[in-house]
């Protein structure tokens, strides 16, 4: 048998072999499409890891952080005193909570 003969047997046997075929092809083309999208989508990452400077700060150490966060509790308790301590801050007729 030649292949002619196979075609043609198969396509008496499934009329819609060529239809199946072709969605197919356009699969595998959507597929390379996406896939061609998703490399040049992960361009910019690549690009990024080949250089290894970093720009930022130097890491602080815990006991400046630790200190950082004492400097601002102390900031808050004496906003809280100056605003216990102001007269006229709540007026008279608020009602008490």
């Amino acid at each position: 048998m030649n292949l002619q003969n196979i075609i043609s047997d198969i396509e008496q046997q499934d009329p819609e072999v060529f239809e199946k075929l072709s969605g197919r092809r356009k699969a595998m083309k959507d597929f390379s499409n996406f896939a061609g999208k998703v490399a040049l989508a992960s361009l910019p990452l690549a690009l990024g890891s080949m250089f290894k400077k970093a720009y930022g700060q130097t890491p602080s150490t815990i006991i400046e952080t630790l200190n950082f966060a004492l400097t601002l509790e102390y900031l808050e308790a004496e906003f809280y005193k100056a605003g216990v301590a102001a007269t006229g801050l709540i007026p008279a007729g608020t009602p008490a909570v």
